[in-house]
C-alpha cells in the first residue's frame, strides 16, 4: 500500500506463476523510490522497484534462499541484498551504478542459522556502512561483521575485526535485533531462554563517528536482563542522540521498552489498546519507526 498525499494506492505487484511469497523487505531511498526483495517458494530471491508511480516487473536476482531478504540502502543510490542460502552460507548482491553486481559469498567460517536471520539484524549508522548479526546454527552463538560499500579492505584469509565474525559473547533463539549509532556505539537485543538481554559496545557515546573510523575494534560489554519473557521484539528506532526504542509483541499485546541514556525504562503496554485492535494473527510483528522529535 503506498500513500501520497493521504489517500492510499493498493498495488498487488506481479510474481511468477506457480511461486509463491514465502518472506519480504523493502526500503525507500528518497523522492518516493522504493526496492522491494522476496523470498520466493522456488528457493529464489526477486526484486521489484518502484519509480515515478509505477512497479516494475519482478527481476530474480538469487538463488537458494533459505532466509528472508535483507535490504539495506546506503545512500547515493547505492544499496545491498543479503540473504543466507539452504547451506547456511551468506551471499551478498549489491546494486551500483544502476545495476545489479555479481553475487558474493561472504565466509564465516561456520554455518548461519537462516531462521535467525532478518532486517533487524542489519544496521547503518553512516553513508557506506553496513553492521550485521547472524547466529550460529549450532552454537547458536550471536556473532558480528562490519561490511563497507566498497571492496574489502583484507583479504578473507587477514581480515581483523570488524572486517570479520566475531563471537560477541551472547546466545540467541529468536532474530538478534541491532542499533547502531557509530563505529564503536551499538546495542545487540538477544532472546535467552524466554527474557530479552542486551549488550552495548564499549564507548557507549551516543555520537556518531565519521567513515573513517569504520575500522576501529568494537567491544561488547556483558548481556544483561531486560526482561520481556516470552515477548516477540520486532525492532527498534532512533528517538535521539543515543536514545532509541524497541517494540514487541506478546499474546497480541503491543509493548514498547525504551533506552534512555544507556538505562531501559522496562516493558511498558502501549496506552490505548482495546479488544478490537489486539492482534490476533501470530505470524503479524509489530514495527517501529521514528519521525523526529
Amino acid at each position: 500500500r503506498y500513500y501520497s498525499n493521504v489517500f492510499p494506492t493498493v498495488n498487488t505487484l506481479s510474481f511468477p506463476g506457480g511461486v509463491a511469497i514465502t518472506a519480504m523487505s523493502a526500503i525507500t531511498y528518497g523522492n518516493g523510490a522504493l526496492v522491494a526483495g522476496a523470498t520466493g517458494s522456488d528457493r529464489k530471491v526477486y526484486v521489484w522497484r518502484y519509480r515515478g508511480g509505477t512497479w516494475s516487473q519482478p527481476r530474480a536476482v538469487g538463488t537458494d534462499a533459505g532466509s528472508k531478504p535483507v535490504l539495506i540502502y546506503l545512500g547515493a543510490g547505492r544499496f545491498d541484498l543479503f540473504w543466507i542460502n539452504t547451506s547456511g552460507r551468506l551471499l551478498r548482491k549489491r546494486f551500483r551504478n544502476n545495476a545489479w553486481q555479481p553475487g558474493e559469498k561472504v565466509l564465516s567460517g561456520f554455518q548461519i542459522d537462516p531462521q535467525l536471520f532478518s532486517s533487524v539484524s542489519v544496521a547503518s549508522w553512516g553513508d557506506g556502512t553496513i553492521d550485521m548479526l547472524v547466529v550460529n546454527s549450532e552454537t547458536k552463538g550471536v556473532f558480528h561483521r562490519r561490511f563497507l560499500s566498497g571492496p574489502d579492505p583484507c583479504t578473507p584469509e587477514d581480515c581483523a575485526a570488524p572486517f570479520k565474525f566475531v563471537a560477541v559473547g551472547g546466545t540467541s533463539r529468536e532474530d538478534p535485533v541491532l542499533s547502531a549509532f557509530g563505529p564503536t556505539d551499538l546495542n545487540i537485543l538477544a532472546m535467552r531462554g524466554l527474557s530479552w538481554f542486551s549488550s552495548d559496545s564499549l564507548s557507549g557515546s551516543g555520537v556518531s563517528s565519521s567513515v573513517s573510523d569504520s575500522a576501529e575494534k568494537v567491544n561488547w560489554n556483558p548481556f544483561v536482563s531486560i526482561g520481556g519473557s516470552e515477548k516477540v521484539v520486532g525492532g527498534t528506532a532512533h528517538t535521539g542522540r543515543g536514545n532509541f526504542a524497541l517494540i514487541g509483541g506478546a499474546e497480541g499485546i503491543i509493548y514498547v521498552n525504551r533506552n534512555v541514556n544507556r538505562r531501559w525504562t522496562g516493558f511498558r503496554r502501549i496506552v490505548g489498546q482495546q479488544l478490537g485492535t489486539v492482534y490476533r494473527r501470530h505470524t503479524i510483528i509489530p514495527s517501529i519507526t521514528s519521525h523526529g522529535g
